[in-house]
């Protein structure tokens, strides 16, 4: 189950996660939870690298630090399980600005606190609930595919393979936690590297590892009730959809709709 930036930024949208895996779990399956990263952290993070350069990211750095400081609050759960991503994205940006460039690399590192830091506090909240949740690094699942002509787009937009890993299937489902919690958007490179999927990725993260673990359905949670016609929050005559082949979803995806990237399609088709 993939939850999006504005479905893991408030309390109140948590408690509905809660809600949700709690169904599931009365089902008897082990429910994966991917989480995007606090909604418009990853933009802010992508102007702090910019900013950084001319060593003017302060501002920046200081509101999106407020902001999860402020959901730990909510939360009830501790700041400090942020305290080293914190004191790791200064160090970066810190980097960024004697250098006076961003490498690919710094860059990709510096977008994956986003998630990294919402599944800290997300593992805390669930677990404080009564939800036996276990944190997992999705960069230990998902691993990209080089580019023939490589560069910055091995770090920023990368590619993974979704074939079945059984042997990673059985470690989560005998690790003795009820739910597995991890990151949308981030992989890691055949170095070990953090590398992003593209922006929009965390949809992608979802299909891949739905594909990768073999599980029985891949849910993208968010705040409309489907696929529509059109925007609904845009055109409020817009039709939900009530059934979608692939190809069909492809093409709504395809032509811009923000509901599903375009890119989760595959993994989950050709499983």
């Amino acid at each position: 189950t993939k939850f999006g930036g504005t479905s893991v930024s408030s309390r109140e949208t948590w408690e509905h996660i809660a809600a949700i895996t709690r169904k599931h779990l009365a089902t008897g399956v082990q429910p994966v939870i991917v989480c995007s990263a606090l909604s418009q952290a990853s933009n802010k993070l992508e102007r702090m690298v910019a900013a950084a350069v001319l060593d003017e990211h302060q501002d920046l750095q200081t509101d999106l630090t407020h902001h999860y400081l402020q959901l730990a609050d909510a939360l009830g759960v501790s700041s400090d399980l942020i305290t080293l991503d914190l004191q790791q994205l200064q160090q970066w940006l810190t980097g960024i600005a004697l250098l006076k460039e961003a490498p690919a690399k710094t860059h990709a590192q510096i977008l994956s606190l986003g998630e990294l830091m919402m599944t800290r506090l997300g593992h805390a909240f669930l677990n404080n609930k009564g939800i036996h949740c276990s944190w997992f690094d999705a960069r230990e699942a998902l691993q990209s595919v080089s580019t023939l002509h490589g560069g910055a787009d091995d770090y920023l937009a990368a590619r993974c393979n979704s074939e079945p890993n059984p042997d990673l299937a059985r470690q989560l489902i005998s690790c003795g936690a009820d739910v597995i919690i991890t990151q949308g958007f981030i992989a890691a490179n055949t170095h070990g590297d953090t590398v992003l999927l593209g922006r929009g990725g965390s949809d992608t993260s979802a299909a891949l590892l739905a594909a990768i673990l073999d599980a029985d359905v891949c849910e993208i949670w968010t705040d409309v009730p489907g696929i529509y016609t059109a925007n609904p929050h845009q055109l409020p005559h817009a039709r939900l959809l009530k059934q979608l082949n692939y190809d069909e979803a492809q093409e709504i995806a395809s032509m811009g709709a923000k509901v599903l990237h375009p890119n989760c399609i595959p993994p989950v088709r050709r499983a």
